[in-house]
């Protein structure tokens, strides 16, 4: 009853979750096939896939069944003809489906530059795209079978459906074990409002009996049928468990008439008991079969094992295990394929075999798939991996746990890439378990394992002094300068970076140097080290450029405007950060085009040109939605926020700015989690909200010292410092200004420095430390040094400042509220219009609203307080 109503539901166009739980042979695909007949009945779409208990970490395993069925693939045909069927339904995503569909699929200009995660996530919003697309036509039911054996990347996209579609007519029905270990695949979706669970008990007595009645006549049907008295005994043996009862019935019809079976006390035992039954010649087949998976073929039974009959031979075995409801027929056309009619059958029948017996086959099979399909062996990598890993074929191993872990990892299947490279390990000796070391550290980087990454870096750099591999050593030294750049640890960063590009030079690996100084560059200027980073970003755009390398010019391009912006000269960053924008969408390099919008959109918005860095912001977001970059997506959302901020909507700023944050916290990002939390409190103390604004500025400062991050720090140390002196709190201003002040004027922060001096002044004469009209000669001195460098806006500022410590000075007075109006008719922010109304008097007219943007998150009421409370913990932990 329960799943005929979420059938129901779904019908009626509502999303439903159904987990079906229940002990080995209690009827829990039985009652999902129903469930699926049902909906397929009413005019469903529907498609199932299962989950196994003796194969690899098979990263998508039930997901291949499911997506061939929707997408009507062959998996035994050409390579090549199933990569045409993707490229015609998803175009440039095609490749995305690879890892899902165990296909090949060459990278392109859209797909090659994504990492992983980036990959990962664009994946599974182009498959929960695809469902709503056909859901459109008709509704869908999905099963995914033996949950409890599900792999991390299936269980990943299982929870992104049932989370991501809930407006859609979708049926996703799970059936699992109950365990005692480990993570139930239940317990993420049983949060989910339309999430429904039926868990299977025994059978009642009556109803046990009433089974038993039927199965006799169906499996006897002519023969004498069994006394009552033994259907009395198998009802009470089997105690209410449907495959328990059916297999002792099973057993009593093999073993002929008799009024006193002996019946096994367990579903394996009885098992086991049929199985000793069948003649050594089935037996040999069964094992076989048991050894090569879920699904089989006479021939592969043959083929692996020749002992055990010619294909014919074989598949006439087959067809009698089929009658005696053991090894089902799946699929008749156009070779037929076999299978276990439950998953017990196959672990019984496998336990049965002799160590000396499963490493003898296992090898055979490996062998069998490597002569086989000698060119789709990269389909066969996991499957080979486990074949081999179950043999004494250390050689083997070592190809296969290598070729199972790349795969793995360029799936984004992170534990079980993490699995297979420790396997591997230990096999190998020297350099090459440093370069494994690399790899695994990779992984280990990318699922937030900082301390496992580190260790492996440092045990493979060691191994690189002690052999001398100078081409590990420069790899090592890379990726441990990366994760310090990860955890925000950029000295060390700068010091491993610099390592590996004097290494990759000597090397002559011009490659490995141009990725080097990519990371070396970006390091310097998280770290302020301006001069250097431009001197490193020279030299990356030469040798980016004479490599004819695009992508890498418009990194080197982004890094060298973004040099020039933060120290001053707008005017060449906004050269260097266009160039860098043209070369990636010439490239067709759509993360470089994320970046270099994005760094170009924060430029305009410096400037106040607000409409076209709304259209920066608004390119950026869209592509990085487009190819699954959410931590960018994020950055481009708290982007927007600012300009709706600058215009003063500060509702659909605050939206922004929680939905960015919300990414942030989500994905660890702590450098986008520190920038919003001080977007919030500029927001509030626009708002009024001092005591507001100071907690977030407060927590905005702790963040940027543990991320170690002067360019922030300063900047928000001398927000706070306004803020203090609007208060009156002059001490505490003055305090937070000097400290912002040092920090500018150390990394050339020439911005903040203007804001922090001219603040500075201003605190000196409210506590009675110089006279005004001095003050306002220092602040006029000012002008010639910043007023080239940040044009009006810095001109205006040290102009109002001296009218201000000096009321005499009229002319200062009247050029700057001539210059906020210029700057408020290029870019009206209302901080323009404010300073002009105090100055002259006179109110401009308000400025016209920002238009929305498609994708970002302008409709929200967050909950900001609940997601600065999530910041605290992982804070406080750093």
């Amino acid at each position: 009853a329960t799943a005929r109503a979420a059938v129901a539901e779904v019908a009626a166009g509502r999303a439903m979750v159904l987990t079906v739980v229940g002990e080995p042979g209690i009827g829990k695909s039985r009652l999902a096939a129903e469930t699926l007949d049902h909906a397929r009945r009413l005019g469903f779409t529907t498609a199932a896939g299962a989950s196994r208990p003796l194969g690899p970490e098979t990263s998508y395993l039930p997901w291949r069944a499911i997506w061939r069925e929707l997408l009507g693939l062959d998996p035994w045909s050409s390579l090549a003809e199933q990569g045409d069927v993707l490229a015609c339904r998803f175009g440039d995503h095609a490749p995305l489906l690879g890892p899902v569909l165990n296909l090949p699929v060459p990278d392109n200009q859209l797909t090659g530059p994504l990492d992983p995660a980036a990959r990962a996530e664009l994946l599974r919003s182009v498959l929960a795209g695809e469902l709503r697309e056909r859901a459109r036509s008709a509704p869908l039911a999905l099963l995914v079978e033996d949950g409890h054996w599900i792999d991390p990347s299936s269980r990943a996209l299982l929870e992104h459906l049932a989370r991501g579609l809930p407006g859609e007519p979708l049926l996703l029905m799970v059936t699992t074990r109950p365990t005692d270990s480990g993570r139930q695949v239940t317990e993420a979706l049983a949060d989910l409002p339309h999430h429904h669970q039926v868990t299977l008990g025994e059978l009642a007595a009556a109803d046990a009996a009433e089974l038993a009645a039927e199965r006799a006549r169906q499996l006897f049907g002519d023969r004498e049928a069994p006394a009552p008295g033994v259907l009395g005994r198998v009802v009470e043996r089997a105690g209410g468990n449907p495959l328990y009862l059916e297999e002792l019935l099973s057993l009593v019809r093999d073993r002929g008439p008799g009024d006193d079976p002996d019946l096994p006390d367990s579903v394996e035992r009885v098992v086991l008991a049929r199985l000793d039954q069948l003649s050594e010649a089935d037996k040999a087949v069964v094992k076989v079969a048991s050894v090569l998976g879920s699904r089989f073929r006479a021939e592969w039974i043959s083929g692996c094992y020749p002992a055990a009959g010619s294909p014919e031979e074989v598949a006439g075995r087959l067809r009698r295990l089929e009658e005696l409801r053991l090894t089902p027929l799946l699929r008749g056309d156009p070779a037929p394929e076999y299978g276990f009619r439950h998953a017990i059958t196959q672990e019984v029948t496998y336990n049965s075999l002799t160590l000396r017996m499963r490493t003898r086959l296992h090898e055979r099979v490996g062998a069998y798939i490597e002569e086989t399909f000698p060119h789709r062996l990269a389909q066969f990598a996991d499957t080979l991996a486990y074949h081999y890993g179950r043999t004494r074929r250390v050689d083997k191993q070592r190809v296969w746990y290598r070729a199972a872990a790349d795969a793995a990892r360029d799936a984004f299947a992170n534990e079980t890439a993490i699995a297979s490279y420790q396997r591997l390990l230990p096999l190998l000796e020297g350099p090459a378990s440093g370069h494994v070391l690399v790899e695994l550290g990779a992984v280990w980087q990318l699922v937030g394992r900082w301390g496992d990454a580190q260790q492996a870096y440092l045990k493979a750099l060691g191994i690189a002094r002690a052999g001398g591999d100078r081409s590990l050593l420069a790899a090592g030294g890379r990726e441990l300068g990366d994760l310090f750049i990860y955890t925000k640890s950029y000295a060390e960063a700068v010091r491993w970076l610099t390592l590996a590009t004097e290494t990759f030079e000597d090397l002559g690996d011009r490659r490995g140097l141009s990725r080097a100084l990519d990371r070396l560059a970006y390091a310097l200027i998280q770290q302020g080290a301006y001069p250097r980073a431009a001197e490193v970003s020279r030299r990356h755009l030469l040798l980016a450029t004479e490599a004819g390398d695009q992508a890498a010019m418009s990194v080197a391009l982004d890094h060298l405007g973004l040099v020039s912006a933060y120290t001053g000269d707008t005017a060449k960053a906004l050269d260097l950060l266009r160039r860098s924008l043209a070369v990636a969408t010439a490239a067709g390099d759509r993360r470089g085009v994320v970046h270099a919008a994005n760094n170009l959109g924060g430029l305009y918005a410096s400037r106040g040109e607000h409409l076209e860095a709304l259209e920066c912001a608004s390119t950026a977001l869209r592509v990085a939605t487009e190819i699954g970059y959410r931590q960018m997506a994020g950055v481009a959302t708290g982007n927007l926020g600012e300009l709706y901020r600058e215009r003063g909507d500060h509702e659909r700023a605050t939206a922004c700015f929680a939905d960015a944050l919300r990414i942030a916290v989500e994905l660890g990002d702590w450098t986008s989690v520190a920038n919003r939390v001080a977007s919030l409190a500029a927001t509030a103390a626009d708002l009024g909200d001092p005591e507001e604004a100071e907690q977030r500025y407060t927590l905005a400062i702790r963040l940027a010292r543990t991320l170690e991050a002067p360019h922030f720090l300063c900047e928000w140390l001398h927000g706070l410092a306004q803020l203090q002196a609007s208060a009156g709190r002059a001490g505490e201003a003055e305090r937070h200004n000097q400290e912002a002040l040092a920090i500018a004027g150390r990394h050339a922060e020439r911005e903040v420095e203007l804001r922090a001096r001219l603040l500075r002044l201003r605190l000196q004469v409210e506590r009675g430390h110089r006279p005004g009209p001095a003050a306002a000669r220092e602040a006029l001195a000012l002008e010639p040094a910043w007023s080239g460098e940040g044009g009006q806006p810095a001109r205006a500022a040290v102009l109002d400042a001296a009218a201000q410590l000096d009321p005499t000075l009229t002319h200062a007075r009247a050029t700057a509220a001539t210059l906020y109006r210029e700057l408020y008719d290029r870019g009206p922010n209302p901080r323009y219009r404010q300073a002009h109304e105090r100055l002259t008097g006179t109110t401009l007219p308000p400025a016209p609203p920002l238009p929305p943007v498609p994708g970002a998150a302008l409709e929200a009421r967050p909950d900001v307080g609940a997601l600065l409370r999530r910041i605290e913990p992982p804070l406080l932990s750093r």
